[in-house]
C-alpha cells in the first residue's frame, strides 16, 4: 500500500447526533479501516465518497488510485474517561496509522457549532484585520467578537450565502445564509476572540493573536498540525523540505514587519 494515498482531509462531529464523529479522506484500494478507542475496538461504518467538493477534486488530482471514504463511528456516552482515537488502514499485513486524535480535543469540539475560516490576515498599511468563513449549527447561530477581556466589540458582520456549506450538512438543515465576513479596526490589544453561539447556548470560541508573538505562535500551531497530516501521506524527508521553505518565508514576513529594521539582501 502506498503513503502517498493515505490522507485525511476532514473530520466533523454530526450536528444531528454529537455521538456520532465522521473522518472524510483517501485510502487505498483494497484497504480496509478499523477504529480503536484505548485499544478497545469501536464498530465503524465506511462509505464510498462519489461526489467530490471543489477542494476534494482538487486534492483527487494529487492522489491517483486512491479512493475517497466516509467513515462515521459512534462515540461511548463516557467518552471523557478514554485518552485516544485511533483508525488504521489495513491492506493484508500492512497495517498504517491514518488518523489519530486526542479525546480530550474532540470534547472541545463535541455538540458545540462548527465554522471554518477562508480567511484571516491583517492589513497592516490600513490598520484593518480582515475575517471571512462560515459556522453552522442545529439552530441558528449568533457570530460576535470580543476584545482580549472578552467583551464585546461593535462590530458590523456580513452575511453570506454558503450552499457549498448547506450541501456538505446533509445530516440537518442549517441556515443557507451562514456565511460571513467582518472588516475590524486594528485593535491595541494582543488578541480577540472570535465566538460562534447557537440557540441552544453552546459556542465556540477562535483566539485570534494580533500580536508578533500571537502571530508566531498560532503559525507554528497550524504548521504543526499540517506537519502531521503531511508526514502520514508523504513521509517525513518530504515534509522537512516544506517546513524549511514556510520558516524561511515566516522569518521574512516577521524581518519585514519589525519598526525600524530593514531586509538585507
Amino acid at each position: 500500500m502506498s503513503q502517498k494515498v493515505l490522507l485525511v482531509e476532514k473530520e466533523r462531529f454530526l450536528l444531528n447526533d454529537s455521538r456520532k464523529y465522521r473522518i472524510t479522506g483517501v485510502i487505498s484500494e483494497k484497504t480496509s479501516i478499523e477504529c480503536f478507542l484505548d485499544g478497545e475496538t469501536i464498530p465503524i461504518s465506511v462509505k464510498n465518497k462519489t461526489t467530490l467538493s471543489l477542494t476534494e477534486r482538487a486534492i483527487d488530482e494529487q492522489f491517483s488510485g486512491g479512493v475517497w471514504v466516509e467513515v462515521t463511528l459512534t462515540l461511548p456516552e463516557n467518552l471523557g474517561s478514554h485518552k485516544h482515537l485511533e483508525l488504521y488502514a489495513i491492506s493484508g499485513k500492512d497495517r498504517r496509522l491514518w488518523y489519530r486524535a486526542k479525546v480530550q480535543e474532540l470534547l472541545k469540539k463535541q455538540g458545540k457549532p462548527q465554522f471554518f475560516l477562508d480567511e484571516e490576515k491583517v492589513l497592516r498599511g490600513q490598520n484593518v484585520l480582515v475575517i471571512s468563513g462560515w459556522a453552522v449549527a442545529r439552530t441558528p447561530v449568533q457570530i460576535y467578537l470580543c476584545d482580549e477581556n472578552k467583551q464585546p466589540l461593535d462590530v458590523k458582520i456580513k452575511k453570506s450565502t454558503r450552499l457549498d456549506v448547506v450541501e456538505l450538512y446533509s445530516e440537518c438543515q442549517v441556515e443557507k445564509d451562514c456565511g460571513f465576513s467582518m472588516h475590524v479596526e486594528y485593535p491595541s490589544g494582543k488578541k480577540l476572540y472570535l465566538v460562534i453561539k447557537d440557540q441552544e447556548g453552546c459556542k465556540s470560541v477562535y483566539k485570534i493573536g494580533t500580536s508578533q508573538g500571537e502571530i508566531f505562535m498560532g503559525k507554528a500551531s497550524t504548521y504543526g498540525k499540517k506537519a502531521a497530516a503531511y508526514y502520514r501521506t508523504h513521509g517525513i524527508p518530504h515534509w522537512r523540505k516544506i517546513l524549511y521553505k514556510r520558516s524561511m518565508k515566516f522569518s521574512r514576513e516577521k524581518v519585514s514587519m519589525v519598526p525600524g529594521l530593514r531586509k538585507t539582501k
